[in-house]
């Protein structure tokens, strides 16, 4: 079997890596990570479920729990000391309306952060279906209009119409 080799463009685009469950889309994802990390990209990583936590066993990858805005703006703030840094934020102990607002919250501080230092230039967010349907973040928290999101799901019907136009 020949495969086929694929590249992505580092910058400027938004990418939704869709399949059934199990079918190795946060595998994917997190290979994506482990390439943007090593080319020195800052990647922040929304893992509602515990899926990325072995990005953490990598040097350079930080992989935080967090639970409130301030472990959030704790975690983030080590885009402000390094440029290519690569941070995890796992929220799975978390209710679901938890998850949903501390994902808003982040995206939030992600988007000052972007405006300020221009990182980090990838977000990932897995399991997308969970915040970016009709009625979950707020549409002017997402921030999609830049690039620089890999959106992992298996609901992609779930997702708002201007998220999926912005694929």
């Amino acid at each position: 079997t020949r495969s086929a080799r694929v590249t992505i463009p580092t910058r400027g685009i938004n990418l939704l890596v869709h399949g059934d469950t199990g079918s190795g889309k946060s595998w994917l994802a997190g290979a994506v990570v482990e390439r943007l990390h090593h080319e020195r990209h800052a990647v922040c990583v929304v893992d509602p479920e515990g899926d990325y936590q072995i990005l953490g066993r990598m040097p350079g990858i930080s992989w935080e729990e967090v639970r409130n805005r301030a472990s959030v703006e704790q975690a983030l703030a080590r885009f402000e000391q390094d440029p290519g840094a690569c941070v995890t934020l796992h929220l799975s102990p978390l209710t679901h309306p938890k998850k949903v607002r501390l994902i808003e919250t982040t995206l939030d501080l992600a988007r000052g952060f972007r405006q300020r230092l221009g990182r980090p230039h990838w977000i990932v967010l897995d399991e997308a279906h969970y915040s970016l349907h009709p009625t979950g973040v707020r549409e002017t928290a997402i921030g999609l209009e830049h690039g620089g999101f890999c959106l992992v799901s298996y609901k992609s019907s779930w997702l708002r119409p201007s998220v999926l136009k912005a694929i």
